[in-house]
């Protein structure tokens, strides 16, 4: 692109983020579902809020109906962001 007059902007736009995109979705796609985990695992141990900190503590008054609600909640917010994921990847990768 250079060699027929292209500027910085035009390589950038036209040649590296398109040849880029598909690993940082990928990389996205698949460092969200662990972040989410993480994010879990920490307010199983450390807070006093959320949806870790619920499931421990309907565990913990033998409230099994809750606990699964919750762990419903998770199940389909991670299901959303997968979806929504996907179909960005989908937009960007005409």
């Amino acid at each position: 692109m250079r060699i027929m007059g292209g500027s910085r902007w035009q390589v950038f736009r036209y040649a590296i983020v398109p040849s880029a995109l598909p690993w940082v979705i990928s990389g996205i796609r698949v460092s969200f579902p662990y972040a989410f985990i993480g994010a879990i695992t920490g307010e199983f141990i450390a807070f006093n809020r959320g949806l870790g900190y619920m499931i421990t503590w309907f565990q913990g008054t033998f409230e099994t109906r809750s606990m699964f609600a919750c762990l419903t909640v998770l199940v389909t917010m991670v299901a959303l962001v997968n979806t929504g994921l996907g179909k960005l990847e989908r937009r960007l990768m005409r």
